[in-house]
This record gives structure tokens, C-alpha cells and sequence, in this order.
């Protein structure tokens, strides 16, 4: 628990009062120059740790939202960067950073409506270079939870992922017959010729009623390794946690 040198009456007001989905530019800039002020006035200096990455964080949250151009870009450098940044105040650490495959992909990400960004898995790889690695994971069929749109609206939902299709780099790994498999990617043939499994936080339609399709292409250096798993099963929801939030569709 940080201790701030004030009351809580000093605590911003948008933290209980901005709301998704943070279409209204002027109050979220009205919000980061509150959080700035109180930052200077009451946090910054106190345990410097602490501060600083909090406010590195609330900074880039609003950011984000008035990014309406590059969001993507910019979400993934912001991960980079606090890894980077981290690693630089503590350069004996080790660490693991954790997210979906097109997030940890050392290539560039080219959305379906053309636009093509930069990963955090590219930004760390050219800081760190041999420094850092970057380990996919893939499945060749199973279950799975995801966002679905049923009527325009959100369900989370149990996905069921049938058996891979030919030509894709699941299909080629399930032809080893493991259960588990790790997989160096450079040795993998004709990579750049297979697509591989691609799936978010949505399967399905979309509320923009794009359909969200399983496959991608694959592209040679995309990753280090893969860790692959036969089959998998729906993670287990907690019957009483913090409230699911409703997906950002841009």
C-alpha cells in the first residue's frame, strides 16, 4: 500500500468516475492532467518504485484512449517499455512475459483491415536481442474460452476447436504424435508456406460483424520456439471475482 502525503479527498475524480468506453477526447485529457497534478503534488519522490511505475501506468491507460490512430502500436510498445524499463532498474533480473501469440511474435502483426503494427514481442526483441526469447504456444484441437456475439451482444462463452486443418504448423506438429511437444521454429520447414492457429479474447463474429477466423500465415524468425499441446481444455472460471469486463472492439 503506497502512503500518499495527503488526504484521499486529493485522489483524482476520474477514478471513479471515467467510464468505458472513453470516446469523449476532452475529459480524457481532462483526466490526465488531473492524475499529472496529483501525481506532482502528492506521489512523486515517495517510494520511488512504487510511484513511478503507478504513474507510468495510469499515463499510459489515458494515452491509449486518446491514441485512436495508432492504439495497437502504441499498446504494444507500452508493454516493451515497462519490461525494458524494469530491466534497466534491475539489470540481475530474469523474467517471463506472458501474452498471445501475436503480442510475443518477434514480426510485425497485420491486422485484417490492413494495418500493420509493430509487436511487443519485435520492440524487445531488437532492444535485447540475444537477450531475449520468444516462446509460442499452439494447440491442435480442444476448448477454449472466449467472447462471443450473440444479438449484438457479449457471451463468454465455452469454444470448441476442431482437429487442424492441412497446410497449417499444428497439423504439422500433431504428426509427431506427442502430447507435448517443444519445437525449435527455426527448424521447421517451409514455414513461411503454413498458417497457424489465431485466436483473441472474440471468436466468431465480431460487434462490427467482422468474422474473427482461426488461421494466419506464418512468417520465418516469427518466433524462437513453440510449445505445442495435442489438446486443451477451457480454463476454469472462479464463481465469485472481479466482474468480466465487456471487450474494446476498434
Amino acid at each position: 500500500m503506497l502512503k500518499i502525503n495527503n488526504t484521499i479527498d486529493s485522489i483524482p475524480e476520474f477514478f471513479s468516475t471515467l467510464k468505458p468506453p472513453y470516446k469523449d477526447t476532452a475529459i480524457v485529457r481532462k483526466a490526465l492532467n488531473d492524475w499529472n497534478v496529483f501525481y506532482n503534488n502528492c506521489l512523486k519522490g515517495l517510494e520511488p518504485n512504487n510511484s513511478i511505475l503507478i504513474n507510468v501506468t495510469v499515463n499510459q491507460f489515458l494515452q491509449h484512449k486518446l491514441n485512436t490512430t495508432n492504439q495497437y502500436y502504441y499498446r504494444d510498445s507500452c508493454m516493451a517499455i515497462n519490461i525494458m524499463n524494469y530491466l534497466y532498474r534491475n539489470p540481475n533480473s530474469k523474467g517471463i512475459f506472458m501474452a498471445h501469440n501475436v503480442h510475443i511474435s518477434k514480426t510485425r502483426y497485420d491486422y485484417p483491415s490492413n494495418y500493420s503494427y509493430k509487436t511487443s514481442g519485435q520492440f524487445l526483441s531488437e532492444n535485447m536481442r540475444e537477450k531475449h526469447i520468444s516462446i509460442a504456444q499452439t494447440t491442435n484441437n480442444g476448448y477454449f474460452n472466449a467472447w462471443k456475439y450473440i444479438k449484438q451482444q457479449p457471451v463468454f462463452s465455452v469454444c470448441k476447436l476442431k482437429e487442424a486443418q492441412r497446410n497449417s504448423l499444428e497439423k504439422y506438429l500433431s504428426k509427431h504424435n506427442y502430447k507435448i511437444l517443444i519445437c525449435d521454429y527455426s527448424s521447421i520447414p517451409r514455414v513461411n508456406k503454413m498458417t497457424y492457429t489465431v485466436i483473441g479474447h472474440t471468436y466468431g463474429k465480431t460487434n462490427m460483424n467482422y468474422k474473427v477466423k482461426r488461421y494466419q500465415k506464418l512468417k520465418e524468425g516469427k518466433f524462437d520456439y513453440v510449445i505445442y499441446f495435442e489438446s486443451t481444455k477451457q480454463s476454469s472460471i472462479l464463481k465469485k471475482s472481479i466482474p468480466l469486463t465487456t471487450p474494446n472492439q476498434n
